[in-house]
């Protein structure tokens, strides 16, 4: 089995940053990331008489034993974390947009105490997973270079392209589903590059070469700030500890690589460029990113003991979610943070936290301390990713490879082997019972996003009827904690729109029990307790519409459009001294700013300036 783990690490590597499925699967560049990370896990908890002896190395330095500390205490706290959740089914399971629930979390940390103790006190094995990262890279960068040109064979290019005319942006997502996650990925594809430009040997360098070069262009065209600045971050590290020396080529091929660069930006390939650098511009705050910090900093503060559960942000942070913010963004809502820090101890808490601080620490000390070329690449990679993730979150992909890093950093400062490792049966128990229960919530994953993307297929189609039987047979298998009734009742609702007869009625009949349990159990309460409102307004039923709206403003208390739909129910059931209050509240929540808030209020001669 030894002999295996270094293909599956490669593999795992390659497949949680690329996979993507689709037509097979609805959330075809999510739940194929999910997906890798648990067969990645269960792999290596199979094989985990092979690397477990490593463990002893890491646990005899101080990187590799802080290593240890925090993901242990990280497992802990995720475990804890989601029994005590708000929402312990989607904790365990994952939201939509990541699937980082506590299956895949616990998938994570022992695949990176499997690859660190696999690695410890190996360089060569360390750059056998850093070749594995610069390919996978390479082909991201080429991908998502092919899509800022409009070339995608893959996905709708309607998905991240914005704007028309000379004011349309492109951010390119690769494969990992937004620009600032494939970004972030492509970072480690730059230092993986220079590493194996700097200290491999044959083709492997030159391969690094291109590798890094091609994914800092594609860094560069995905217009993500938060990538660049942690690009330059990483270089500056690279600068300050390796302190090369540049010769006349050196200095030559830096000013034809600037004059290309300006050409290209002057120049009609570079137009959907400019016009990022022009929407940046305009909006230096990142969109509300430091109103959004503060008001989650209040939500870990006040859940500092365990958190919210992992995979509850949305929901948890809407009664912290500041009027300031509302007028900011009023049509915007948060599923995470935007931030790991502020992600660790909103869902799990200080331990949480603590054991993200102790992991990267660990890395940090692991490759400072080594100070070799290799341990340089390694930390100015470590900085550089970490610096980009303080405006994003984790996913299945990024945490892989992010985690992947910190543990083969910290695994440099480990003793070298004295002599083989002993395989050790006595895991093999543990180590299959864990893996069992990996592959089978995988197949629990993939086989409820198929059935969810067959329904999805016969909408598509044109046949509601055959995917409202689909859907039936979707809840049948589906995993606790997998929401998909708000996306099937307004799917629902669309179509009993354009028929009519009997066929409307099971439509409607099929959009309204959707909507009910939507009601009681969602990701986003407010949407779906807003919907169900709209269904009670069209079924004639404006007491049960003012119920469902007080239910949204309780789970929403900054969101502005129950505000005012109320103050509309009002007005038609002939309660406008009851509705001016909703409208007032309203035009605040949106600054005075939205038209159809300003026409309820010149309704009912409400000022429309704020208050």
């Amino acid at each position: 089995m030894s002999r295996l783990l270094p293909w599956v690490f490669a593999v795992t590597l390659v497949a949680a940053a690329l996979a993507v499925a689709p037509g097979f699967l609805f959330y075809y560049d999510v739940t194929p990331k999910a997906v890798a990370a648990l067969l990645g896990g269960a792999s290596v908890c199979a094989m985990a008489s092979a690397w477990a002896g490593g463990v002893r190395r890491l646990w005899g330095c101080g990187p590799g034993k802080l290593l240890l500390v925090g993901l242990a205490l990280g497992a802990a706290a995720t475990v804890a974390a989601t029994a005590l959740s708000r929402d312990p089914a989607l904790s365990a399971t994952g939201s939509e947009w990541r699937r980082l629930g506590l299956g895949v979390e616990l998938a994570l940390a022992a695949w990176t105490l499997a690859l660190a103790a696999w690695a410890a006190g190996a360089p060569q094995r360390v750059l056998w997973i850093l070749r594995a990262v610069a390919m996978a890279s390479l082909a991201g960068a080429i991908y998502g270079t092919a899509q800022y040109f409009g070339l995608d064979p893959l996905q709708p290019a309607e998905r991240y392209v914005v704007g028309e005319g000379e004011w349309a942006i492109v951010r390119p997502p690769g494969t990992l589903g937004h620009a600032g996650y494939a970004a972030t990925f492509l970072l480690h594809g730059v230092f993986a590059g220079v590493a194996l430009a700097l200290v491999d040997r044959g083709a492997w360098r030159r391969l690094g070469a291109v590798a890094a070069g091609l994914a800092a262009v594609a860094i560069a065209l995905s217009g993500s700030r938060s990538a660049l600045l942690g690009l330059a971050v990483g270089g500056l590290v690279l600068a300050t500890t390796l302190r090369p020396r540049i010769g006349r080529r050196g200095v030559l091929a830096a000013i034809v690589l600037a004059l290309a660069a300006v050409a290209f930006y002057a120049a009609p390939t570079g137009e959907r460029l400019r016009a990022r650098v022009r929407w940046s511009a305009e909006d230096p705050g990142g969109g509300g990113r430091l109103l959004l910090w503060r008001d989650a900093a209040g939500l870990a503060a006040e859940n500092w003991l365990s958190g919210t559960g992992p995979e509850t942000f949305s929901a948890a942070f809407l009664p912290y979610h500041s009027v300031e913010l509302s007028q900011r963004l009023p049509e915007q809502y948060y599923e995470s943070p935007h931030n790991i820090l502020l992600d660790a101890a909103c869902s799990k808490g200080a331990a949480g936290l603590l054991a993200l601080l102790a992991i990267l620490a660990a890395g940090a000390w692991g490759a400072w301390r080594d100070g070799s070329k290799l341990a340089y690449c390694l930390l100015a990679g470590l900085l550089a990713t970490l610096v980009s993730q303080q405006f994003l979150a984790l996913t299945a992909a990024t945490a892989l490879h992010f985690f992947a890093w910190t543990g083969l950093a910290a695994a440099l400062a480990a003793p070298e082997a004295a002599g083989r490792d002993r395989n050790r049966p006595s895991l093999a128990v543990i180590g299959w019972a864990a893996a069992v229960g990996l592959v089978w919530l995988a197949f629990g994953l993939v086989r409820a996003d198929w059935q969810l993307e067959r329904v999805r297929a016969a909408m598509q189609a044109g046949d509601p009827a055959a995917a409202a039987d689909r859907y039936e047979r979707f809840l049948q298998v589906k995993p606790a904690g997998f929401y998909s009734d708000l996306w099937f009742s307004l799917e629902m609702r669309r179509a009993a729109m354009s028929v009519e007869g009997t066929q409307a009625s099971r439509l409607w009949l099929a959009a309204r029990q959707a909507a009910r349990r939507a009601a009681e159990r969602s990701e986003t309460p407010q949407n779906a307790h807003y919907n169900l409102a709209a269904i009670h307004a069209e079924e004639g039923d404006p007491a049960a519409v003012e119920r469902d709206l007080k239910a949204a403003i309780t789970a929403a208390p900054q969101w502005y459009r129950p505000y005012s739909m109320l103050a509309q129910v009002y007005l038609v059931t002939q309660r406008r001294e009851q509705a001016i209050g909703p409208v007032r509240r309203a035009l605040e929540l949106t600054d005075g700013g939205n038209p159809r808030v300003r026409a309820v209020a010149a309704e009912l001669g409400v000022a429309t300036a704020p208050e």
